[in-house]
């Protein structure tokens, strides 16, 4: 321990053993008189807020105490043991302050701030406005990757919300949680409904905007169901309300929505001119997740078209603002798209170091979906180094979490890899089966541009290991 490290140790050590000698009474004295030295350097308490079911939700005006809004909260809670304390006083203030710590903590990404916030709050809060609390902090815990915290805590704000009577809130969580499902073994079926019911009450509210988001998630849905020409159609008219409603960030996400559906059915240039779309409409409102997600988008056109020194500059590009905004989800699956680009150039070493760096993140956010498609990407990249002993059981793991999670798409991609694997093992009559299975889902959910790279990819182990091409289909 060096002497910077010890009296920072030290003097935490002693500033705790002070506090703890200091009366109950007293140390509530000095809260209260803290909070009033804050709030009056920092130009007065802000107004109230607008309650957070009211009829539109509004942003906070930006004020001089947000930087200590967090602390003033904490001094107001501690502060209510003093003598003669305005408790009903300090509990409105704590109120006021926590409702801007947690919104200051969001716009900043720091989501374990943002999630204790909101959470504290709703802890204040009675009805419609504790559920929409709730909501925020699953929502926020959703965002950051944090699905095992986000899914009870949603799922208890929707239950109260429908209590309420407040039908635009409740919407609202339903689409929220439905979002949160995504890459579960919930989201094709539960994941549907939900996005199904908040787009029916939006519709039914007369609220545009709200129906373009719910219907742009329901196509995500679909799309992943491998129902690309509904999905493609849904995204179009999501689009097209997004526009008309002037919802630039839903516009922004919509168009690289769209595009993955494009790259997916080999629209190249169509996809990279959405996704130029969708990162100028990102940049024009500061919306670094969203850039982040757009850039991630387009390194995956790059990589789909070979241009793979593009695809690695842009990739890196996303991940650090995916980790600049905390975004641990998203950070993940950057991560395993990185590790696609090293396979395809030949850094073997590199490649699977950096999937193993993915598959640790996805485990620790519950992202079953890209769980399964970076083990089935690691299992092909053990085939191909010769360790195809070693590929099989992931194959097994990789196939199983995306099953759960209702990808079809890459059932297909990883079922055809499984069967170069068993020609590896010389289990080729096997190998024959499987790979007509991958193909036939490849061709049901309309990726003929993957069934030709894999069918060219089989025709070359067949060739390597002596035996007749594997029934193949039509690519």
């Amino acid at each position: 321990m060096n002497a910077e490290t010890a009296y920072i140790f030290r003097h935490a050590l002693l500033r705790d053993a002070a506090y703890q000698l200091q009366l109950p009474g007293d140390r509530a004295l000095s809260h209260a008189r803290a909070f009033e030295v804050i709030e009056a350097l920092c130009g007065g308490r802000p107004p109230e807020p607008v309650p957070l079911d009211a009829t539109e939700s509004a942003r906070l005006a930006p004020h001089p105490c947000d930087a200590h809004a967090a602390g003033l909260a904490e001094h107001a809670r501690l502060a209510r043991e003093a003598p003669g304390a305005d408790v009903a006083t300090l509990d409105a203030a704590r109120r006021n302050y926590l409702r801007r710590s947690a919104e200051a903590a969001g716009r900043q990404f720091h989501i374990e701030d943002c999630v204790s916030h909101w959470r504290a709050l709703a802890g204040m809060l009675d009805g419609a406005e504790r559920g929409e609390a709730l909501r925020l902090a699953g929502e926020r815990a959703a965002q950051g990757g944090r699905r095992a915290e986000a899914l009870p805590l949603l799922e208890d704000a929707l239950a109260r919300l429908r209590s309420s009577g407040n039908r635009r809130l409740e919407a609202i969580a339903i689409g929220t949680l439905g979002l949160a499902l995504q890459g579960t073994a919930r989201a094709a079926t539960e994941g549907v409904a939900l996005q199904q019911q908040a787009l029916a009450i939006f519709r039914e509210l007369g609220d545009e905007r709200r129906a373009g988001t719910a219907l742009a998630n329901l196509a995500a849905r679909f799309m992943e169901a491998g129902r690309i020409p509904e999905a493609e159609a849904m995204y179009r008219e999501a689009l097209e309300i997004h526009a008309r409603t002037g919802n630039v960030a839903s516009e922004s996400i919509g168009w690289g929505n769209l595009a993955i559906l494009l790259g997916q059915t080999g629209r190249f240039e169509e996809a990279e001119a959405s996704l130029q779309t969708s990162l100028a409409l990102a940049r024009r409102t500061g919306d670094l997740r969203a850039e982040g997600a757009s850039l991630g988008h387009l390194s995956g056109v790059f990589f789909q078209q070979r241009r793979f020194p593009e695809a690695e500059a842009v990739c890196q590009r996303a991940l650090s603002l995916h980790r600049s905004t905390g975004n641990r989800r998203t950070e993940g699956v950057a991560l395993g798209n990185l590790a696609c680009i090293y396979q395809a150039t030949g850094r073997s070493a590199l490649a699977e170091s950096t999937y193993h760096a993915a598959l640790a993140i996805h485990r620790d956010v519950g992202e079953r979906r890209f769980e399964g498609i970076d083990l089935g990407n690691l299992a092909s990249l053990l085939v191909e180094s010769g360790r195809a002993p070693a590929a099989l059981p992931l194959f097994s793991d990789a196939l199983a979490c995306l099953h759960d999670a209702g990808q079809r798409r890459f059932i297909g991609i990883h079922t055809c890899g499984f069967a170069m694997c068993l020609l590896a093992l010389g289990r080729t009559q096997e190998a024959g089966v499987v790979w007509r299975k991958g193909a036939d889902v490849l061709l049901q959910v309309g990726d003929r541009e993957m069934l030709g790279q894999k069918t060219e990819a089989m025709l070359a182990a067949c060739a390597n290991a002596g035996v007749p091409p594997l029934d193949r289909g039509t690519p």
